[in-house]
């Protein structure tokens, strides 16, 4: 069976789950990773200031794009290329160009597999509207803070919900949530959690022998992350444990005072962008990562 897996995001959770599809006997796996001209970095992969042409990348260009360690995870079993669209936005001529040229070649696989979401996700689904398709849902509704006018999230989930084809929720509480308030798509509806993210394993240098940081976190700085409750429960932890290590690492505006906390002398801030040689540190100098 020949799957192309058309990843729109969420990279880090992607791979380890590709790998293991991929192992299976009588399965061909094609993944095809797409970005944008204007949004060329998301999770582990970064090729920021390169320079790409629109459409679908060989294989030889789209492992380098991706780096050594990422293309020697993923091993040879998998035909990894990257899909480059113009840019993000919907109503795009030159993007549904693209995606009726990329459509072309996902027909040439017997089941198609959409994992997470992107605005050029809708051209691709009406130009495969008669091929198998399953589709994975990362986020059921917008995040907390950063719901906008049109709610193109909840829209779309919509529309895959009502559609004749399987959908996987990677989170038991969306996957709760959807079968308790639509019993009739008990059949159609699946859970499948996240794997063990042993990508970055990748980007480690050497093990830690000395721990750091008692916490990590690290992530975009948006209010759905709830940081602030992981403040709180500091700020209790403090009485028993004084001198408790906690580290804050990426990029993002904090939307409350964080040097007003009573723990803010147990904190570290790295407020930016973190690379994944640096990431991968951070995490195997912590004693537990939130």
């Amino acid at each position: 069976m020949r799957i192309a897996l058309v990843n729109f995001g969420h990279v880090d959770v992607t791979l380890p789950f590709v790998k293991i599809l991929s192992s299976k006997k009588g399965i061909k796996l094609n993944l095809f990773l797409v970005f944008a001209q204007n949004n060329k970095r998301e999770s582990v992969i970064n090729f920021e200031g390169k320079d790409v042409s629109d459409g679908l990348l060989n294989e030889e260009i789209s492992r380098r794009l991706v780096g050594e360690r990422i293309s020697k995870y993923v091993g040879k079993r998998i035909c990894l290329r990257i899909f480059i669209y113009s840019n993000l936005k919907l109503r795009s001529i030159r993007n549904i160009k693209l995606s009726r040229s990329f459509s072309k070649v996902l027909r040439t696989h017997d089941v198609v597999h959409f994992n997470g979401m992107g605005s050029t996700l809708l051209h691709l689904m009406l130009f495969l509207l008669k091929r198998k398709k399953i589709y994975t849902i990362h986020d059921y509704r917008s995040h907390s803070g950063e719901r906008t006018k049109f709610n193109f999230v909840k829209h779309l989930n919509n529309i895959l919900l009502k559609s004749k084809w399987p959908v996987i929720f990677q989170n038991k509480y969306d996957y709760e949530l959807v079968k308790g308030s639509n019993p009739r798509l008990y059949d159609k509806i699946k859970y499948i959690p996240f794997g063990v993210l042993d990508i970055y394993k990748e980007f480690l240098k050497q093990n830690s022998n000395e721990l750091k940081w008692d916490i990590l976190f690290f992530g975009r700085i948006s209010p759905y992350k709830g940081i602030e409750y992981l403040i709180d429960a500091v700020d209790s932890l403090i009485k028993e444990f004084p001198t408790i290590s906690v580290c804050l690492a990426g990029s993002g505006r904090y939307y409350f005072a964080i040097n007003k906390r009573k723990c803010s002398e147990n904190l570290t801030v790295i407020n930016r962008y973190i690379p994944n040689e640096e990431l991968a540190q951070l995490i195997s100098s912590s004693r537990l990562v939130v």
